[in-house]
Parts: structure tokens; C-alpha cells; sequence
């Protein structure tokens, strides 16, 4: 039909330009027109020899950068178990293993970098086991309200930054685990309750970046204790 675009897809030619480097590094791409933000990613990956692995490296006590690590194996496991052990309560449960470690040793330009880690070392902040338990109990109060009561804890096993401790930047973090409560009452559209997350108050550490100038540690929220209201629009 005259004045109609043509059918696609479409092939778009891109060249990628890594600045701020010498000698110029650069690559032609041909990608579809249909190519999600995921496809591209994996094609900037593949064309660049990168792995999707990045770390910290230091120039001389000057000044910090992002390097490439190198290729990486992941082998690991996953369990799920939900049972309605009686009307109204619920358990739930999951646990994961994940091995995830260098493939290769990385190159002399790392090792020089501070950034040194050979073949079979931890991946950074992956921890390899993860779990996470919960319960759920609802219970009428009369005719129109519900009440009820949740509980979660959630386990994170050690880890570190760095790949050993021959890493400039290489610390450990402990595991930890965050208990969670929840009681309230339902009626109708509405729910009011109060909670009280990590009720140890673990001063965990969840993440810690390294540079030249600073250590800065992330950590989940501290115990918080409060009241929580929600209301919903029923569906038509």
C-alpha cells in the first residue's frame, strides 16, 4: 500500500565507542529492531569479551576504577515448600545454595590493580547459601473481622569483597539472619496492624564498598517497631 513503512523487523547498524580509553577500542554491531534491552546488553557483553563481572581497582593510591573480571561458574540449587498445616495457618519456607566462583585466573593488569583472584576463588557478595522461613495464621473474630498474626526470618550466609585476601580491598562480611513480626485485623477492604522488623536489632551488613577515601557500609534497616494501615477498592 503506497505510503505504508515497511515490514519489520529492521536491522540497525550501531558502533560502540568506549571512552575515555587509548587506543581507541570500538565495535560495529548489527542488531534487530525487535532486540529487547536484555538482548542488547548480552550482545555488548559478547562483542566486548566481558562477563558481566566487575570490580574495584586503584590507581597508585590516587584514584579508584571499574575493571572487568573475567569468566565465572555458577552451580547451585533451590528448594520451595508452602503446607496448610490447619485451616487458617499456613507455613512457607525456601532455601538456595549457589557456588558461584572464578572460572579462570584473572589477567596480570588486575593482579596489579590490587585486584588479584585466581581460578576457583568466591565471587564477591554471593553468598552460598540463602533461606528463608514464615508463618502465616488467620483467625475469625466474629462475623466481620479477621484477625492475625505473620512471622518471617530471612538467613543470609557469609560473603566478602575481594576475591582472597590478598585483594586491596578484600574484607568479609558475617552471615546474618532478620526476624520479622506482623499482627493486625481485616475487615471488609481495610487492614490495620502492628510490626516489628528485625527484632533482634542486628547491625547486619548486607554490602561494603571499598576505595581509596572511604569504606561505606550497607546495612538493612535497624529494628523498627509501628503501626501499618492499608485500604483496598473491592473489584468490580
Amino acid at each position: 500500500m503506497p505510503g505504508s513503512p515497511p515490514a519489520g523487523p529492521f536491522v540497525f547498524q550501531l558502533r560502540v565507542v568506549l571512552r575515555g580509553v587509548s587506543p581507541l577500542i570500538w565495535r560495529r554491531l548489527l542488531v534487530r529492531s525487535d532486540s529487547s534491552i536484555a538482548d542488547l546488553h548480552a550482545t555488548l557483553q559478547f562483542a566486548l569479551g566481558w562477563s558481566d563481572q566487575h570490580l574495584n581497582g586503584v590507581a597508585q593510591g590516587a584514584f579508584s576504577y571499574t575493571l572487568n573480571a573475567g569468566k565465572t561458574k555458577t552451580d547451585g540449587v533451590e528448594f520451595n515448600v508452602n503446607y496448610l498445616v490447619t485451616r487458617g495457618l499456613t507455613l512457607n519456607g525456601a532455601v538456595s545454595y549457589n557456588h558461584a566462583r572464578l572460572a579462570e585466573d584473572l589477567p596480570q593488569a588486575a593482579t596489579d590493580s590490587g585486584n588479584g583472584g585466581n581460578s576457583g576463588d568466591p565471587i564477591p557478595l554471593s553468598p552460598k547459601w540463602v533461606a528463608a522461613a514464615g508463618g502465616n495464621y488467620e483467625f475469625p473474630i466474629n462475623n466481620r473481622f479477621k484477625g492475625y498474626a505473620t512471622a518471617n526470618a530471612n538467613f543470609r550466609d557469609h560473603t566478602q569483597i575481594g576475591f582472597n585476601s590478598t585483594n586491596l580491598f578484600y574484607a568479609e562480611l558475617p552471615s546474618y539472619t532478620l526476624v520479622d513480626v506482623k499482627f493486625g485485623v481485616r475487615w471488609d477492604h481495610f487492614d490495620v496492624g502492628a510490626f516489628v522488623r528485625n527484632i533482634a536489632d542486628k547491625a547486619a551488613v548486607a554490602g561494603l564498598f571499598k576505595s581509596v577515601d572511604a569504606t561505606r557500609v550497607y546495612s538493612p534497616y535497624p529494628r523498627m517497631i509501628g503501626l501499618a494501615a492499608s485500604w483496598g477498592l473491592a473489584a468490580w
